[in-house]
């Protein structure tokens, strides 16, 4: 299904031309009929002589109402620029052409009306030389002017088929999965209740389905769902819509706001954008000037923040962050008007290229400038690459956010890019993946290297630090940290050092003075080597670091708290106690405090400990040898 739209000055036959081609009177309002003016949108359809349907956006043409006319043009696939054969090009005429050029409307007809009201050929051999000149460089440039008459029904049938002709060259619409409607119309119906319309882009919607309404975050739920009046289950992308909305009173929702499905998408009060200047305009625009924006629906005061530039003349391109009065709910590619409030004025248009802007650029830094650049001219790779190093480390969840993308695209882009280009880490039980660029990831390795090194420095007897102190001095997220960890391990970066971590090719190197201590607390320990001197008791002896070292390089087993023995006399305990199992099937802890002529709290620590290593196995008061 395609969408039409009408343009062109007031009073000269738009509503007339669309009765007359789908029987429907598009204006519908009391004052439009008295007034014999569109004043708002109106709607209507019909069947193409192949049978395709059409649905029409008629907008009004007076200067007066070109707020109305914007919020109508956003989602058509091409236009019907409209022009009366007696009066020729007049100001709207030029206005609706300079505003359908800024929204980047690619498909037209130039249809010139009222033929009945002209006798002389000559005169419209004029008009349609005037709008030729009018059209020249524009998108309708060398398209055919067709003739027409509502009255005479002369004409009518060629539109027809000029109208299916056009519409076949137009792309099918895109569907990303996350349906949005900008609502351009609120009416209650007796019986139903809200109904809110507009043309659905990116997705489908479902009868049943739990919608929000944004920028509010109201939630509602479709009751039903209409697409020219006649009941549909589902609406497609590129449908006129109609949706009846369950919990929601008419006075809660208004044009300008979106109906989406929850958690699709996010509002927005900042947008990076590019932006065009028409050629004819007066003035000029400067950091922040204060305008008026349409986009989709909406319409928002807005201050414009020029990037790169001192300001934008008539005929120029500049890039600019746009930050919103009133919250948008807008994607990548989007495009907008910007207008003068007073005395109203069309200025410029443009493209969103960062739906979601986190913060303000600094105007003229290099920085600022090159992610305009990127953002304006660069590949969707280069852009998404360029978002994700800005992200550090990031799970692919948090990046969907911030990527500049919608999820699918965001998908399907992070799946083309090559390992030279980012690190994918993942985690068994873990669904989400982990995502940094490799420059980052480069530059990651880098900073724990020269953390682990200057901890070595002041500590060099210490072959790890504490997990905790590595991850408080990186701050990150725990959860990353942890896949970071896991990766950098893998990779042979880092290693465990007992309960600590440190980089895995550094190894503890004593001086003589240091292994001559060592010794005489390997001597101490020796004299009852299953009745050692406390930790506590060598840490106030001797040196606290030593003593660290040596537990850390083995020279040393700790058990428990203040315990630790001699590895040869670990290996005589466990071999002495597995003996003893040849012997008895079970030992108490008193029984093995008097086997190895010891106290019960080393008693204990040894039990523990061989529990610990899966050599004996408690049941009740007894250890008996684990079978495991």
């Amino acid at each position: 299904m395609y969408v039409l739209g009408t343009a062109g000055h007031v009073d000269h036959g738009k509503s007339t031309l669309v009765k007359a081609l789908t029987g429907i009177d598009p204006d519908r309002l009391k004052e439009e009929k008295d007034r014999q003016m569109t004043i708002d949108l109106g709607f209507a359809w019909y069947r193409l002589p192949s049978g395709n349907e059409v649905g029409i956006v008629d907008v009004p043409g007076h200067r007066d109402f070109i707020d109305n006319m914007l919020a109508g043009v956003g989602g058509i696939d091409a236009v019907l620029l409209i022009i009366a054969a007696d009066e020729g090009v007049m100001p709207q005429t030029r206005e609706h052409l300079a505003i359908l050029k800024l929204l980047n409307i690619q498909y037209g007809i130039i249809v010139l009306t009222k033929i009945d009201l002209v006798e002389d050929p000559e005169w419209l051999e004029l008009v349609e030389m005037d709008i030729q000149n009018l059209v020249q460089g524009s998108f309708l440039a060398g398209t055919e002017i067709m003739r027409v008459s509502a009255y005479t029904k002369e004409g009518l049938s060629d539109l027809s088929e000029s109208i299916e002709k056009i519409l076949l060259q137009c792309p099918p619409k895109r569907n990303s999965g996350k349906p949005r409607l900008p609502i351009d119309r609120v009416f209650t119906l007796k019986g139903f209740g809200t109904i809110v319309t507009g043309t659905l882009l990116n997705g489908e919607f479902h009868s049943g389905q739990l919608v929000e309404i944004l920028p509010d975050k109201k939630t509602s739920r479709i009751r039903s769902i209409q697409s020219h009046k006649k009941k549909v289950e589902t609406a497609f992308p590129g449908n006129r819509t109609a949706i009846n909305l369950a919990g929601v009173e008419k006075e809660d929702v208004k044009r300008g706001e979106v109906v989406v499905l929850p958690g699709d998408y996010s509002a927005s009060r900042r947008i990076d954008a590019k932006i065009e200047m028409l050629a004819d305009r007066s003035g000029k625009i400067a950091h922040n000037d204060f305008l008026k924006c349409f986009i989709g629906t909406a319409q928002s005061i807005v201050r414009v923040r020029v990037i790169g530039k001192k300001e934008i003349r008539p005929g120029e391109s500049g890039w600019v962050q746009l930050e919103f009065e009133d919250a948008v709910v807008v994607e990548k590619k989007d495009r907008f008007i910007l207008r003068r409030p007073s005395p109203p004025e069309t200025v410029a248009g443009g493209e969103v290229l960062n739906p979601r802007s986190t913060k303000r650029y600094k105007r003229f830094a290099d920085d600022s400038v090159s992610k305009m650049e990127l953002m304006d001219s660069g590949s969707d790779e280069e852009v998404l690459l360029s978002n994700l190093e800005k992200c550090g480390a990031v799970t692919f969840q948090d990046f969907i956010k911030v990527s500049g993308f919608e999820a699918d695209k965001t998908r399907e882009l992070v799946n083309a890019l090559t390992p030279q280009d980012i690190l994918r880490i993942e985690a068994a039980g873990i669904k989400d993946t982990l995502l940094i660029s490799k420059t980052n990831w480069v530059l990651l390795k880098e900073k724990i290297t020269w953390i682990c090194e200057d901890y070595y420095q002041q500590h060099p007897l210490r072959a790890g630090m504490p997990r905790k102190e590595l991850w408080e001095q990186l701050k990150i997220p725990q959860r990353s940290f942890n896949l970071i960890l896991e990766e950098l391990i893998r990779e042979g970066l880092l290693a465990y050092k007992g309960e600590k971590v440190g980089l895995s090719n550094y190894e503890v190197h004593f001086s003589e003075k240091e292994q001559a201590t060592i010794q005489i607390i390997l001597n101490e320990f020796s004299v009852n080597p299953l009745q050692p001197p406390s930790l506590r008791e060598m840490r106030e002896k001797y040196d606290n670091e030593i003593i660290s070292a040596m537990i850390d390089k083995r020279y040393l087993f700790f058990l428990k708290e203040d315990i630790a023995i001699l590895p040869q006399a670990y290996d005589r305990l466990k071999a002495e106690t597995i003996a003893y199992f040849k012997k008895e099937p079970s030992i108490t802890l008193g029984q093995f405090r008097d086997l190895f002529q010891t106290s019960r709290k080393y008693a204990l620590a040894y039990l523990e400990y061989l529990d610990k290593q899966d050599v004996t196995v408690r049941e009740g008061d007894v250890r008996k040898l684990s079978t495991g």
